[in-house]
Formats: structure tokens, sequence, C-alpha cells
């Protein structure tokens, strides 16, 4: 059994991220980078405290986890861990605390 969930709207971010990846480098680097994400949510689950605090948004009982340009968006305190978002990290703060605070 798995150690996470993602919320219903992580599978549209990931898709959208490998889409948009597979078209810029290539399907492999997609479905890589999509290995990584998913190796980060299992070991997310086993360390939920080990990425930093979302103070910076006001979403202070959030953690955030970076992968490569990417924001991984996670609730420590859920069992199982729930997975918020991936979002790319140049987003504005404003706009990731929109989409997170849709998604709570």
């Amino acid at each position: 059994m798995s150690r996470f969930k993602l919320h219903e709207s992580v599978i549209e971010d990931l898709d959208g991220i490998w889409g948009y990846v597979a078209g810029e480098a290539s399907p492999e680097v997609a479905s890589k980078l999509e290995d990584e994400f998913f190796d980060a949510f299992e070991l997310l689950s086993t360390q939920p405290h080990i990425g930093f605090q979302g103070s910076f948004l006001r979403l202070r009982s959030l953690r955030f986890w970076v992968i490569r340009e990417y924001l991984i968006a996670y609730a420590p305190h859920h069992d199982p861990l729930l997975i918020l978002a991936v979002l790319h990290g140049k987003h504005h703060p404003r706009t990731i605390s929109r989409i997170l605070s849709d998604r709570r």
C-alpha cells in the first residue's frame, strides 16, 4: 500500500509537465523526470519533515520539496502523506498560494 496519496489535480500537473518536457526535450527525459517525482513522493512519505515550510506563502501547514525547477507541495501531517501539487518554481508566490488554497 502506498504511503502517499495524490490530490486529484496532481495527475493533471504531472500530465502537463510530461507533455511540455516531452515536446521540449524527449519522451525519455519526460519519463525520467516523472520517475524522479515518484521517487520524491516515496522519500517524503518516509521523511515528511525534510521539506521546507511554506511560511513565505502563509501556508505554514504545508511543506515543499524541489525536483529540478519544480516544487512539490505536500501536507506532512496527513496519513497517508498528501501530495497537493507539482508546480513550476517560476510561478509567482501569489499564484502558488492561490492554487494550493483551492486544493486544500
